[in-house]
């Protein structure tokens, strides 16, 4: 009987790995994987590109409930000039509790220096947002707050974690010089 139970659980595991690796494949968001490795206890996926955000690492443990999504400072530049056509030039500055973006943009046609201090937060959704603070044109010229809340508007959500179709234990934000992860 014993023997039989362990059969049946290490048959479910492999059904579910099975519904995950579909699951990934068959994913309409995500346009590109790397690399991948599907078990009946963890999911690792390497380069995963989903609307048009490059994410370096996908990892989540099914039995631990912990997982880990890793974006690059690099890929986070380039997914905000795609998001956002209006963006022309952007380097991102990385702290411990806030994000930095510094760059040029076309407002009304003309081309700005802007400035723009904030932090990322994790919606109850699971959707990643730029939440700006701070804002400056020219170097000098301070935004309203009805204008940034505009630019908001644009830029978000960022990042939707739900997009994956895997499951996703995430809560907490870390930054990093050059990356940002979610925990």
């Amino acid at each position: 009987m014993k023997k039989i139970f362990v059969l049946f659980i290490i048959l479910c595991n492999l059904i579910v790995a099975q519904d995950y690796n579909k699951a990934v494949m068959e994913n309409k968001n995500i346009k590109s994987i790397e690399q991948k490795q599907i078990t009946e206890q963890e999911i690792s996926l390497i380069g995963v590109n989903v609307d048009g955000i490059r994410v370096d690492k996908i990892y989540t443990n099914l039995l631990s409930q912990k997982s880990e999504v890793v974006i690059l400072k690099k890929d986070l530049e380039t997914a905000f000039l795609a998001k956002n056509k209006d963006i022309k030039e952007i380097n991102l500055t990385i702290g411990k509790d806030k994000l930095i973006a510094k760059g040029k943009v076309s407002l009304l046609g003309i081309i700005m220096s802007v400035y723009l201090e904030g932090e990322f937060i994790l919606n109850d959704n699971q959707e990643l947002e730029f939440d700006i603070k701070k804002a400056k044109v020219n170097g000098i010229i301070g935004v309203p707050k009805k204008i940034i809340e505009g630019f908001k508007k644009r830029l978000n959500p960022i990042f939707k974690l739900k997009k994956f179709g895997i499951p996703l234990y995430v809560s907490k934000i870390i930054f990093e010089k050059d990356k940002i992860k979610f925990i």
